[in-house]
């Protein structure tokens, strides 16, 4: 079930894909130079201002050796270990 432009809710299935696809290509055209940015705030996890700083930092071999060999199976170094 989803809002229309009119603000009708729509249910049927067969108008609510056609919407959907209307906002994806009206979305992705090329006539739509402004691309609004679709952010769910507090959806993904955040970094502090000091740890987006130690981001472009250099980084040794010997350091991404130790993070990829304390690292368990099936698992991403954790936010220190950037």
């Amino acid at each position: 079930m989803h809002q229309n432009e009119e603000g009708e809710w729509i249910h049927d299935q067969g108008q609510l894909k056609s919407m959907a696809m209307t906002f994806y290509e009206d979305l992705y055209s090329e006539d739509n130079l402004h691309r609004p940015l679709y952010v769910h705030h507090n959806l993904f996890p955040s970094i502090s201002q000091l740890q987006a700083e130690e981001i472009p930092k250099q980084y040794t071999t010997e350091d991404v050796r130790t993070t990829l060999f304390e690292m368990k199976p099936w698992k991403a170094p954790r936010v220190d270990r950037i």
